[in-house]
């Protein structure tokens, strides 16, 4: 089961669609970025951009939304992937 819920859209970019949510647990507002389906027809390249968006968790500067973590969820939006942030 998810450990947020998603609420409505609030943008679209290359790689996938942003949604407002809110960590189930100590409810913090996070943003939920939903990966394209897509990427799924090239394993490589969403295992690259998968990567990539897990070199950013962790990472703080005062200008970037900083990424809380990267999992995989089926049940949602079969075959995305989200990276959530706050």
């Amino acid at each position: 089961m998810a450990e947020f819920w998603i609420g409505s859209k609030i943008g679209r970019g290359p790689v996938g669609t942003s949604y407002d949510g809110m960590l189930k647990e100590g409810r913090r507002q996070v943003v939920v970025k939903v990966i394209s389906r897509r990427f799924h027809e090239y394993p490589e390249l969403l295992q690259g951009i998968l990567a990539d968006l897990e070199g950013w968790v962790g990472f703080e500067h005062n200008n970037v939304v900083p990424t809380l973590r990267v999992t995989t969820y089926q049940a949602r939006h079969p075959g995305s992937s989200l990276a959530v942030s706050r």
